[in-house]
């Protein structure tokens, strides 16, 4: 992972990870809902689910609406991991 900085207001893709928990009352559908909201169609396509995640290219200034999206919908969020930038 890289050292990255909160004033990255470009468009520049990242690879990010966000690690989730779901529960009865929360579905990987809402938790795909609230991602793919932030993505564009092609972006949106990417989306890797994984064990206890999910990782996909988005700009750096979207991840703080993001997480705060997702515990809106009382969906869990353990970890967030900024990888390397998408060319």
């Amino acid at each position: 992972m890289n050292n990255g900085t909160p004033q990255d207001y470009s468009d520049d893709l990242y690879l990010v990870y966000f690690e989730v928990a779901h529960t009865q009352e929360t579905s990987q559908d809402a938790t795909l809902d609230v991602l793919t909201s932030f993505l564009n169609d092609k972006s949106a396509d990417q989306i890797v689910h994984l064990e206890h995640g999910y990782q996909m290219a988005m700009p750096m200034q979207t991840i703080p609406d993001v997480v705060r999206h997702l515990t809106e919908k009382n969906i869990a969020v353990y970890q967030v991991r900024r990888g390397k930038r998408v060319e």
